[in-house]
């Protein structure tokens, strides 16, 4: 079975990895953003591979915020 480009274990869990927009490589301060999966079956971590724009595009904003000085809003 071949690999996915975006999945990659570490130790025994997998993690999703992402390039980050060329455009805003300098901003964001990183050119690869990584978040674990939170699984150690294969299967399963290609099923979640593909579900993470909104969990990326969460993690890329909060860490833009962070970058800029932004304070997170408080509910």
């Amino acid at each position: 079975m071949p690999g996915h480009a975006r999945l990659y274990r570490r130790g025994a869990v997998y993690y999703h990895r992402a390039a980050v927009p060329q455009d805003i490589v300098e901003t964001y301060g990183k050119r690869e953003e990584t978040f674990s999966l939170q699984t150690r079956d294969y299967t399963e971590a290609l099923r979640k591979v593909d579900l993470p724009p909104l969990k990326w595009s969460a993690v890329m904003f909060r860490k833009t915020e962070d970058r800029n000085g932004y304070e997170a809003a408080q509910a």
